[in-house]
C-alpha cells in the first residue's frame, strides 16, 4: 500500500481583507437576515442565554 502525499499552500489574507470581510457581516441587511433565519428555525438560546424574542427586544 502507498501513501499519497498532497501539498497545500496556504494565503494568508491582509488585515485590509479580513476589515472588508467584518464589515460584510455586521451589514444591517445580513444580520437581518441572519436573525429572522434563526427566528424562522426556532433557535435556541445562547450562552448568554438570551432567546431570539428577548434580542428583538434588546435590538429595537
Amino acid at each position: 500500500m502507498r501513501a499519497e502525499v498532497v501539498s497545500v499552500s496556504q494565503d494568508y489574507e491582509s488585515p485590509a481583507s479580513d476589515a472588508s470581510l467584518m464589515a460584510r457581516i455586521a451589514h444591517p441587511n445580513n444580520l437581518k437576515k441572519a436573525f429572522q433565519r434563526v427566528k424562522r428555525n426556532k433557535g435556541a438560546a445562547g450562552i448568554d442565554r438570551m432567546t431570539v424574542d428577548d434580542l428583538f427586544r434588546y435590538l429595537q
